[in-house]
């Protein structure tokens, strides 16, 4: 089920791109205020879309252990130090 919720929305994106430019070009007069409201709508949108699907991603990763990774955490990354 998780699986197909991170296929089924792959072109979620380039829909909304199109939606916006579409919209953008029928409507008449819009302003900068327009789209500084659009983009924060859609910087919220994405960046929401961006964490879920990160904590799906993780926990399929996380049912099928892989040795060095804890989901999608690579266990042998080390912080970096100057």
């Amino acid at each position: 089920m998780l699986r197909f919720i991170l296929q089924d929305n792959s072109e979620v994106i380039e829909t909304t791109s199109l939606g916006v430019v579409e919209v953008r070009n029928r409507m008449k007069g819009f302003t900068l205020k327009d789209q500084q409201v659009v983009d924060k709508v859609l910087n919220e949108f994405y960046l929401s879309r961006i964490g879920l699907r990160f904590l799906i991603e993780h926990h399929i990763t996380s049912a099928e252990p892989q040795p060095g990774f804890a989901g999608t955490y690579n266990t042998y990354t080390y912080k970096y130090s100057n």
